[in-house]
């Protein structure tokens, strides 16, 4: 009613077709997402149930407007379908099918179930298109969580060295955020170091990451928030006053958006996890959530890793140990069988049995510092035999 309609190819409503007013009928009274795209521009129509779909930056300005202005960003997906419908009369529907929209300021991944219908005149002409669409993105996230999450834990559950560890967490993400790279750094004692022992990226042409750095090198705000166990969050780092200064060092790095997940334990941060784009990105809450999960089961998986390396280390250490033991254990048993061959002569002098008893008490005296070695379980742990 607030629109001019005279100044737009459809005209002034009272000179509206029939078909059409019946239509709008269908979609305003709708509790269900429909849309309406009429005559050769493809006018749209829609109501309110149907605004979420097009977001902040396309309502309300594509009312009344044609729909290929309203969508240049999905065009070229959904264009052949609309051809379709509207040229052949064919009808087509969609389930779950992905689309990237520029609908709230930036790209984001969304979902739909739809379907797009011919509207046709009592002669059979087509005049338009009838759509109703429900959004099903949620659902679709959740079950690509749940998905993720059964795979990564399938992949770690079979591995046992900590760089296959890594580099696996680190690729999902990746695949699983549709980021340019996934990297965990770990933590020096003093907190102001990092090294990164593993990266992973989309691309050979990325600069590499540095294995080893200052955490202040990339802004005191960094450290300062994971110390406290909290995320680092930037959608862009050109416009973010946390790092205002430090921008240089990121993109340098291409690293334009970025997730950082603190690892604490004991109070004491001890690693982190990146999630890290070439651009400028939103990051949900959702996001956040499965990036934190990812990095408390990496870390124990890590730890399990680490604990069983050093279970190993142990065992061979008592291995080597033992067979060490056995040879020595008999080399002093020859000076012994001789000198209690001699003392079985009976003929000796005074000097002759006191040496054959030093000899017997000498080696008698190494074989038991070898039992109390035996003995000294956490000295064969620790390799000091």
């Amino acid at each position: 009613r607030s629109r001019d309609w005279s100044l737009t190819s459809l005209g002034s409503p009272s000179t509206w077709p029939e078909t059409l007013r019946l239509q709008l009928n269908i979609c305003f009274e709708s509790a269900f997402p429909i849309a309406v795209w009429w005559g050769p521009e493809l006018i749209q129509f829609y109501n309110d149930s149907y605004r979420p779909i097009l977001g902040a930056t396309k309502h309300p300005q594509a009312f009344g407007r044609p729909a290929r202005e309203t969508w240049p960003d999905i065009w070229p997906t959904i264009g052949a379908m609309v051809e379709q419908v509207v040229h052949q009369g064919v009808a087509v529907k969609g389930e779950d099918m992905p689309l990237v929209l520029e609908r709230n300021g930036y790209p984001e991944l969304c979902h739909f179930t739809f379907s797009y219908s011919p509207i046709r005149t009592i002669s059979g002409q087509i005049d338009g298109m009838f759509t109703a669409a429900v959004e099903t993105s949620e659902r679709v996230k959740f079950e690509r969580r749940q998905a993720f999450q059964l795979t990564l834990a399938d992949k770690l559950r079979g591995l046992s060295a900590t760089d296959d560890i890594i580099a696996t967490v680190n690729e999902l993400l990746c695949r699983y955020f549709q980021v340019a790279r996934a990297y965990f750094a770990e933590v020096d004692d003093t907190q102001t170091v990092f090294h990164i022992p593993m990266q992973w990226s989309d691309s050979a042409d990325l600069p590499r990451l540095p294995e080893r750095g200052n955490i202040a090198d990339f802004g005191p705000y960094l450290l300062a928030t994971l110390a406290q166990d909290r995320p680092v969050v930037v959608e862009d780092m050109r416009s973010d006053p946390h790092f205002a200064g430090f921008a240089a060092s990121y993109e340098a790095l291409a690293i334009r958006s970025i997730v950082i997940v603190p690892l604490i334990r004991n109070g004491r941060l001890r690693g982190n996890l990146n999630l890290a784009h070439t651009s400028a990105r939103k990051w949900s809450v959702e996001d956040l959530a499965v990036a934190a999960d990812v990095a408390q089961r990496m870390w124990d998986a890590l730890e399990r890793a680490r604990a069983e390396e050093a279970l190993r280390t142990s065992n061979r250490l008592k291995d080597e140990f033992l067979a060490m033991l056995a040879h020595e254990l008999r080399n002093p048993l020859a000076p012994i069988g001789a000198a209690a061959s001699l003392l079985e002569i009976g003929k000796l002098d005074e000097a002759r049995v006191r040496h054959t008893s030093q000899v017997i008490g000498r080696q008698v005296r190494h074989m038991t510092s070898l039992i109390d070695d035996l003995l000294d379980v956490s000295r064969v742990t620790r390799g000091l035999v």
